[in-house]
């Protein structure tokens, strides 16, 4: 019985993790994603945080998505393709992406 719990709480896990969703601190580059169409950029953070969305196809920044204090904050973006954030944080942050506004 161990075992088959042991088996599911991987699963939940793994169902769980999504590709579009970290937790960090400090500075750091996420790993490319790719938004078909309109998405939207959530932050949480502890402290001074910059985030910038960069385009992979030109490795340059499609849009200064947010400049945030401790607190919470969201920012729309009106086009797909395929993107990465770079962080640029002191204290600790979560970001995460949704399809649409």
């Amino acid at each position: 019985m161990k075992t088959t719990l042991a088996a599911a709480a991987v699963l939940v896990l793994a169902a769980a993790a999504s590709p579009t969703d970290w937790t960090g601190e400090g500075a750091r580059n996420l790993p490319p994603f790719t938004m078909p169409g309109p998405w939207t950029l959530h932050f949480t953070g502890s402290d001074d945080t910059r985030v910038l969305v960069m385009s992979v196809a030109s490795n340059q920044s499609t849009d200064l998505a947010m400049i945030h204090r401790a607190g919470t904050a969201s920012s729309y973006e009106n086009r797909g393709g395929t993107f990465f954030l770079e962080v640029n944080g002191q204290g600790t942050w979560h970001v995460w992406v949704t399809p649409g506004p």
